[in-house]
């Protein structure tokens, strides 16, 4: 047996062993834990682990109580400090975090005992451990700078060698660099705050959040060559910080490039529908260039003359008796155009004929008083129905173009293109509400697409056939979810991303047909086989992140060695905000951004994508995590109310974070209200099921697609149904 199976079944046993101590440790009320801290009483032990116990089931304020009781009892327990000192940030209590931190005596014998063994493990300097932190979070930015300016005066950068010994304590450096900047912004001392932030970016360049901001100040200045630089350095390295897209839009405006941020501009309402200043300064630009805006539509009338339909390369043997998946491709319609790919007839729900045609017939679909009209190109109505229709070819190699597909609406990936879908393309009229649009096509085709969709075609053979079989498996297991929609999977993000033909590669066809036929079940149930781009080394429960009694448990990337569970908030604090090596971090299959992240979210823009008025927010705070560190709820608390917000909500409408592995704490204004929210997160997704980086980080030391799919689905069977 090779060493990587070595090591995977090793592990694998050793993630149950976790998740069963885990789960009697909260059972119990943690009495067989063993001690973390080397030098401290047993009991005291025992009391740090009912503290973080009571932080993962949720009670935020007991686990506040356990800890200062903890350090009453022994103030030299760094771990209850630390964790006390964060909770203290989080919730906004910035003045007693400053009090606990502002020795930092106890800082040099940290040695956490939790993180997984790297590089990192043993560093002793954490700006978010330090007593300067809170000064910057209440407001008092003078006092913040008076405390840092010594240190930033006395950078020196010999050499690049220098840098590299260096790394962790570089990498801090370039993060108090950032909030000094922040710090002089916030006093006015522009001069002062680019000079932070171009220091910032010298020593460390990815640092997205330093191009941010640098892109703002170049653009309050006007030097609009600069912004445009930085904001889409910001945007290179970090697609997520959707803040930066008005800013883009603004500076080439600013600049007279008038067509490139009119496109900005609908980008970004695309990707921030909620923003209304955004919507406002689009609405502005159109109603005063319409030279533009016709110039547009001329373009896209002329594209859709020009456009050629593409022909299926391949298709698959016994595509008849194969089950028939129905996505939704888009909703609530009121107009469409397309092109056809050959012969066509368009018939019924039962199966009479009202039209047919042949290839290159541009067609207007519009929804009119909750009917379906039909016109030519020469705009003559050709159909009018009021009940379900469907395009169908006899030729399974033709496809239809369905031209600007809205896609990914609310997320950094939104945006519109032309695709082309195999199969049958129906059109489903809802009172009142629009046009539907359905493509149905065997199974086998739709993982054709959904495969290069949703993990890129140049990764490693054993990581797309491991993603063939749990797309299979989750497709076969989600059949029938929005039947009153009128489809059976959606295809944006919240089923499986799926872009027809369009989409389709040879190497990821192949590894379908590889595994042709190969699912995952767990008690003769197709398995609900969830996964997620990047899971920052360890997954999550789905019974933990939707309360779903799904047979998918977390475990634990192979290469990191938690020695105990689960992490207090001091050791969670710092495995988020350190890099460990794991298969989820293997160049070239990640993105820094996806495994490591932080974003900074003004507080008015939380409170319009909470929809609901709960008055001016104060405070927000992390209800309950899951075994490997994600947030289950957070508690919103507002001048007129609260809200509590759940599970995958959370992301969206905190402002757009990837993963809900995350800490977070407030900026102040000088009212002591908050101005931001600061994020500091791990991984992309939900966490559940297969890591796709993990994934293709295994496939290429040499796991197979078996291996890799018994690492993430421990409780699953792999079988051949056809």
């Amino acid at each position: 047996m090779n060493a990587f199976k070595i090591k995977t079944q090793f592990h694998f046993f050793n993630n149950i062993f976790s998740f069963f101590l885990f789960f009697l440790t909260f059972i119990a009320g943690c009495e067989a834990v063993e001690v973390i801290k080397k030098d401290n009483p047993a009991e005291n032990s025992i009391n740090l682990m009912t503290a973080v116990s009571a932080y993962y089931d949720g009670d935020f304020n007991e686990s506040v109580s356990l800890f200062e009781r903890i350090i009453l009892e022994d103030p030299s327990n760094s771990d209850a400090v630390l964790s006390l000192a964060r909770l203290f940030e989080e919730s906004g209590r910035l003045s007693e975090a400053a009090e606990l931190l502002k020795s930092g005596s106890f800082l040099s014998e940290t040695n956490n005992q939790n993180e997984p063994d790297s590089k990192d493990s043993n560093r002793t300097f954490s700006n978010w451990e330090d007593s300067a932190l809170p000064l910057f979070l209440s407001g008092n930015n003078k006092g913040y700078v008076g405390k840092t300016e010594s240190l930033i005066r006395n950078i020196t950068l010999n050499s690049r060698d220098d840098i590299e010994q260096k790394k962790s304590q570089m990498d801090e450096l370039s993060e108090m660099l950032f909030f000094t900047g922040w710090a002089y912004q916030n006093s006015g001392e522009t001069d002062k705050a680019i000079y932070s932030f171009e220091s910032s970016i010298r020593i460390k360049d990815y640092f997205p959040l330093s191009h941010f901001a640098l892109g703002i100040l170049y653009f309050k200045n006007n030097d609009f060559d600069l912004s445009e630089k930085h904001l889409r350095t910001a945007l290179k390295q970090d697609s997520n910080i959707t803040q930066a897209r008005p800013y883009l839009a603004k500076t080439l405006l600013a600049q007279n490039r008038l067509k490139e941020g009119y496109s900005e501009l609908q980008r970004s309402m695309a990707i921030r529908p909620w923003d209304r200043e955004t919507e406002d300064i689009l609405t502005v630009f159109e109603r005063n260039n319409p030279a533009i805006i016709k110039e547009k539509e001329e373009f896209t009338a002329k594209k859709r003359i020009s456009s050629s339909v593409p022909k299926a390369i391949s298709i698959t043997d016994g595509r008849d008796s194969m089950p028939q998946v129905r996505v939704g491709l888009a909703e609530k319609l009121s107009e469409l155009f397309i092109k056809t790919g050959g012969d066509f007839i368009i018939i019924s729900r039962s199966g009479e004929q009202l039209l047919k045609g042949n290839n290159n017939q541009i067609y207007r679909i519009v929804f009119n008083n909750n009917y379906i009209e039909i016109f030519s190109s020469d705009n003559e109505a050709v159909l009018t129905v009021s009940k379900p229709v469907s395009l169908v070819y006899d030729n399974p190699f033709l496809t239809t173009l369905i031209f600007d597909i809205s896609h990914s609406g609310g997320y950094q990936s939104a945006g519109q293109e032309d695709r082309a879908y195999r199969g049958r393309i129906s059109f489903i009229p809802f009172q009142n509400n629009g046009i539907t649009i359905v493509n149905t096509l065997p199974l086998e085709e739709y993982l054709y697409s959904v495969v290069p969709s949703e993990m890129p075609s140049s990764w490693p053979e054993e990581a797309l056939a491991a993603q063939a079989v749990a797309a299979r498996s989750y497709t076969l297991a989600n059949m029938g979810k929005y039947e009153k929609r009128g489809f059976d999977l959606s295809g944006s993000i919240h089923s499986a991303f799926y872009r027809g033909l369009s989409g389709e590669n040879i190497k990821t066809t192949a590894a379908v047909e590889k595994t042709r036929g190969l699912v995952l079940k767990h008690d003769d149930s197709y398995l609900n086989a969830f996964y997620s781009a990047n899971s920052a080394g360890r997954t999550e429960s789905a019974e933990s992140v939707w309360k779903m009694n799904a047979p998918i448990i977390g475990v634990t990337d192979p290469q990191l060695l938690f020695k105990t569970n689960p992490p207090s908030p001091s050791e969670l604090t710092r495995w988020i905000l350190s890099e460990p090596p794991s298969y989820s971090s293997i160049p070239p299959f990640y993105y820094k951004s996806s495994y490591r992240w932080r974003i900074i979210v003004p507080r008015e823009e939380i409170e319009a994508r909470i929809g609901k008025d709960i008055g001016t927010i104060l405070r927000i705070t992390t209800r309950g995590r899951g075994m490997s560190g994600r947030v289950n709820e957070v508690l919103v608390e507002g001048s007129k109310g609260n809200e509590i917000i759940r599970n995958d909500s959370i992301r969206n409408r905190l402002g757009g974070l990837r993963s809900n592995l995350f800490i977070v704490m407030p900026k102040m204004g000088e009212d002591m209200v908050p101005q931001f929210f600061i994020f500091a997160g791990a991984g992309w997704g939900h966490g559940v099921g297969m890591c796709q980086t993990g994934a293709a980080g295994m496939a290429s030391e040499g796991f197979s697609a078996e291996e890799i799919l018994k690492h993430y689905y421990p409780l699953a069977d792999l079988i051949n149904e056809y």
